[in-house]
């Protein structure tokens, strides 16, 4: 999605995985970085609510969390495959343009 105008725009793209455990959204930055380059800047965005949904619990966290219960209680998921925090947020850089600004 386009934000700003002209040469000062940027664009984002977000991604969801909120059915299988671990529910990370990601965003995606692509950047030119004047060299003839491209950044995709990725950032990993991950719900703060527990996994054990406390029923009594009305704050914004107790709310979320029956949410992500049912993915968490996988029977089959790898709960190793999440992965180290530096696997996380990346900056990939590949050859070629920058983004469109139209």
């Amino acid at each position: 999605m386009p934000h700003g105008a002209g040469d000062r725009a940027f664009r984002e793209i977000d991604t969801a995985a909120h059915v299988d455990h671990p529910q990370h959204a990601r965003v995606i930055g692509p950047a030119d970085n004047g060299d003839g380059t491209l950044s995709l800047l990725t950032t990993l965005v991950e719900g703060d609510a527990p996994h054990a949904a406390d029923y009594d619990d009305r704050t914004p966290r107790g709310l979320a969390s029956p949410a992500g219960e049912p993915a968490f209680d996988d029977p089959h998921a790898d709960l190793g495959a999440v992965g180290a925090p530096t696997d996380r947020n990346a900056e990939p850089v590949v050859a070629g343009r920058s983004p469109a600004l139209a």
